[in-house]
């Protein structure tokens, strides 16, 4: 990819780049499975919503730490997104 030198730190995200997804939401390190599944699920739905990507990520963040009373950091904190260029929001599949 000769538009973002030094492309190989990018690793698997910058192959999905490369077959045109905009935003990769990742983990820094191994997630607990059942955190893992509800702060994915409800992003997924917020961006379904018409969340912007870092929006629906932080809401599925904190209604995760709201119901699990803030639980350790270990377990929400290896969320992140990449995103490559501008993304469009889809529409709400009704």
């Amino acid at each position: 990819m000769s538009s973002l030198p030094g492309d190989d730190i990018f690793g698997l995200q910058s192959a999905l780049f490369q077959a045109g997804v905009h935003t990769v939401l990742g983990g820094l390190w191994t997630l607990e499975t059942q955190a893992a599944c509800e702060v994915t699920s409800e992003f997924h739905r917020n961006y379904a919503k018409g969340d912007a990507a870092e929006i629906a990520l932080q809401k599925a963040l904190l209604r995760w730490l709201g119901e699990h009373g803030g639980a350790g950091t270990i377990l929400w904190a290896p969320f992140f997104l990449s995103s490559l260029g501008t993304a469009s929001v889809p529409q709400a599949v009704h």
